[in-house]
């Protein structure tokens, strides 16, 4: 059984006429029993998305992850979710 699995898709782009269409691109790597958590991390547009899913009412891991990187280098960082209890 594993923990989390993380996949990082790199720089995504799309061609120049596109660019002030899309906001943000998501790439979600849905959990499985054996690997409740799962992470995927891009870029576009000068942004580095991470995306967490999971299939787990604990959400140490993700939160954790979180502080660590607003405490660790000061870095602006803008969490949202499609929990609505989560994101209150």
């Amino acid at each position: 059984k594993r923990t989390i699995t993380v996949s990082n898709l790199g720089l995504i782009k799309v061609p120049s006429d596109m660019y002030q269409y899309v906001q943000v691109m998501e790439a979600i790597l849905y959990p499985t029993t054996r690997c409740p958590y799962n992470c995927s991390l891009s870029s576009f547009n000068d942004k580095l998305l991470f995306n967490f899913a999971r299939n787990v009412e604990e959400k140490d891991i993700i939160r954790f992850f979180f502080t660590w990187l607003t405490q660790k280098d000061n870095l602006p960082v803008t969490v949202y979710s499609n929990n609505w209890e989560e994101a209150k």
